[in-house]
């Protein structure tokens, strides 16, 4: 069963999207029949082809401007904090948002 963090949500934004394990996690949750879209700030094969293969669409780079307004949950990668902590603050405040860690715990 799913973790109440993801009831109740369709459309689910990744992040960091085209990272080893977002995009791994990203891909089984568009599988399982959730609406995935990704960010990233550099999308690169082979991950980014795969997710393109699969119907994923990631958008570059980390912006605001490049999440869907139809977006219900961000899932947020551990580099993208790390990286650009300013950006995070501000999805924080403007988005409900999900650490991919958390997301992991809720589905595995």
């Amino acid at each position: 069963m799913y973790s109440i963090l993801f009831m109740g949500f369709r459309h689910l934004h990744f992040i960091g999207a085209c990272g080893r394990g977002m995009g791994a996690v990203a891909l089984a949750l568009s599988r399982a029949g959730w609406s995935v879209t990704g960010s990233d700030e550099g999308a690169y094969p082979p991950m980014s082809e795969l997710l393109k293969e699969h119907g994923i669409e990631v958008m570059m780079p980390y912006d605001s401007a490049n999440i869907p307004c139809m977006a219900e949950l961000l899932v947020v990668g551990k580099r993208v904090g790390t990286v650009i902590p300013n950006f995070c603050t501000r999805l924080r405040t403007d988005y409900r948002t999900a650490r991919f860690r958390r997301c992991c715990a809720a589905f595995f």
